[in-house]
């Protein structure tokens, strides 16, 4: 028996060897250096080889044109066994630390290491050097500080423009009515950024804008500006679509940083590190529009991009008085949100609803990118055939510069005779149980009958005209009830006018949703789109021409209280800080809700149209 378990043991050690060898060696190799893309002059670095497998010889580039030393070698592995499956991980890295000599473009060689009697080599990396290695004293053009007071632990500092700067960068300066550009807000800096302290977002008049969704912590990459090289992160981006011509200017914005340095010591335990408080604006910047060419086509969309149109109709054939539905769908990239749907001129026998319309557009550094699908509900009332006639879509092309007309075929619908159903009442729903009879099946008959002398014809008697004019007084009632109906309901600025206050509150429930799951990101995202969207909906201004100065304007109209206008305006700053700050915000959500619904309130009451 204890040959036996001996046996077993060996083979199991011996299986666990060979399933751990074959997953060692199974793994790929990968060489490869790491190493800062730049540097300034005079500014230390590391240059790291790294395999993850152990090198039988290691052969280090030219380093000529750097001070350097080292290398310094270094090594870690791991093993884990999970459901019987053995992974093994190692590290072996050289790490050499760099001085550039002087200024320019640097290509650091391949490393080469031997593993197995296999030779492996790096990918050679390019190193920028960049400054003279000098401080300098001067004010940067990236923006102006304003430094205020505080205690002792959370003091200020002049003179940090030099270190610590924002500015608004731009794709392009220069650009179409409905062509897009890119605004990126940056932070620039050379010191250790630990806190923000507010900020205030640029107004963008005379643009459409939509953001880009970032993620809430700020990644810095190393960028050069003006000769040194600063630590730069993105606070927000923004596409923006130039709705009218001319010189159009992008605000500043501000915001408040809180930067830690060191300085001396004040006592034993002191560790020397001080938090400063800087409030950065930006400089303002210019765009120039330009207005589209004056050839305009009859049948111009509004749309600035590249699109394609693809028109289909669910049938053909069909009876009448049952549904058919034609959709037009235009994809592209450009503004797909702001184009307008194509003119279709439907036959007069052809009852068509209001178009459902569904934008599936994603919004990157590219632009916006998707498409419109526009969805036509058609019910052909009577038997024929009929025709729809092409129609066409015209957009402007930037990349060409022309105007481009895209056109879709003619559809020929043949509608045939509706069934009885669909023209006809029919009582339904009866059962044996629904008739009853009452005493037995012969009546008792009467042995003495009464008659009288007719005085006159029905038409003569008053009851007759009475009941007429009743009738065609309420049939004339609810005509014009229902054409008022119809004419309302294709008022569409009206139909939202009345459902402003029912749509927020949808958008408040999603947004309480997203407050259960503490999602703060979602919250804010819909608490804005509620209060933004109700006023877009209520007062009747189109959201590409939405800003926050003509709300306020039209706000003033219907509600004369300062107060309440500025905590409308102070709510919707909090719910856009604390959307875009990078996770340092997260504020009270159930506060921030009870005001939201508050304002919501508000606005139905004082706002009457």
């Amino acid at each position: 028996m204890k040959l036996v378990r001996k046996l077993k043991f060996f083979c199991l050690a011996i299986g666990f060897h060979a399933l751990f060898a074959s997953t060692l060696f199974a793994q790929d190799i990968q060489f490869k250096a790491v190493t800062e893309k730049m540097v300034e002059m005079g500014e230390s670095f590391q240059l790291v080889f790294e395999l993850n497998a152990r090198p039988e010889g290691f052969t280090p580039p030219s380093l000529a044109d750097f001070n350097f030393n080292g290398p310094m070698q270094g090594s870690q592995s791991s093993t884990s066994i999970v459901n019987g499956k053995v992974t093994q991980s190692s590290s072996y890295t050289f790490t050499y630390v760099l001085q550039p000599k002087k200024a320019g473009k640097f290509t650091i060689g391949a490393a080469k290491a031997i593993v197995k009697g296999k030779e492996y080599s790096t990918q050679p990396v390019v190193v920028e050097v960049v400054g003279n290695g000098q401080a300098s004293t001067g004010t940067t053009s990236g923006g102006n500080t304003q430094n205020g007071n505080s205690d002792a632990s959370q003091g200020m500092q002049e003179g940090e423009t030099e270190d610590l700067f924002v500015r608004i960068e731009l794709n392009k300066t220069k650009a179409y009515v409905g062509e897009q550009l890119v605004a990126t807000l940056k932070l620039y800096t050379r010191v250790s950024v630990v806190d923000f302290d507010g900020m205030k977002f640029p107004t963008y008049k005379g643009f459409f804008a939509q953001d880009i969704e970032t993620t809430q912590n700020i990644t810095f990459n190393r960028e050069q500006y003006n000769g040194k090289v600063y630590n730069a992160g993105v606070l927000r981006q923004v596409v923006l679509t130039p709705q009218q011509a001319g010189e159009l200017t992008i605000d500043a914005f501000e915001l408040g940083v809180v930067s830690q340095k060191r300085v001396p010591p004040q006592s034993f335990f002191d560790n020397g590190l001080r938090n400063f408080t800087t409030k950065l604006i930006s400089p303002k910047r210019k765009v120039t529009v330009m207005a589209l060419p004056a050839n305009k086509p009859a049948d111009f969309s509004g749309g600035t991009g590249t699109f394609t149109m693809n028109v289909t109709v669910s049938k053909e054939s069909l009876p009448a008085n049952e549904a058919l539905s034609m959709k037009v769908v235009i994809s592209g990239t450009g503004n797909l949100k702001l184009i307008n749907p194509p003119q279709i001129q439907f036959p007069a026998d052809f009852e068509v609803y209001s178009p459902n319309i569904v934008d599936d557009i994603k919004t990157d550094l590219g632009g916006s990118k998707g498409t419109k699908t526009i969805e036509y509900t058609i019910i052909p009332r009577f038997e024929g055939e009929y025709t729809i006639p092409a129609f066409s879509f015209s957009y402007f092309d930037i990349k060409k510069g022309t105007y481009e007309t895209l056109s879709s075929k003619e559809y020929v619908i043949k509608v045939t005779k509706g069934s009885a159903s669909s023209s006809q009442t029919v009582v339904s729903n009866l059962s044996k149980e629904d008739v009853k009879i009452v005493g037995s099946d012969i009546r008792y008959i009467k042995n003495e009958s009464y008659l009288k002398k007719r005085t006159g014809f029905l038409v003569e008697s008053f009851g007759f005209y009475s009941v007429y004019i009743i009738s065609t007084v309420l049939f004339l009632i609810i005509l014009i009830l229902y054409r008022k109906k119809v004419r309302e309901n294709a008022n569409l600025s009206l139909v939202r006018n009345r459902q402003a206050g029912k749509v927020s509150r949808k958008r408040l429930k999603t947004a309480a949703a997203f407050m259960a799951k503490n999602d703060a990101s979602n919250f804010y995202t819909e608490i804005l789109n509620a209060l933004w969207l109700y006023i877009s909906d209520k007062l009747s201004i189109p959201l590409a021409d939405l800003t926050k100065e003509r709300a306020m304007e039209a706000l003033a109209v219907y509600i004369t209280e300062k107060e309440e206008l500025s905590q409308f305006e102070k709510l919707a700053d909090t719910c856009e800080f604390a959307k875009f700050a990078p996770g340092s915000v997260s504020g009270n959500l159930k506060e921030i809700y009870s005001q939201a619904e508050k304002t919501i309130e508000l606005f139905e009451k004082k706002i009457k149209k």
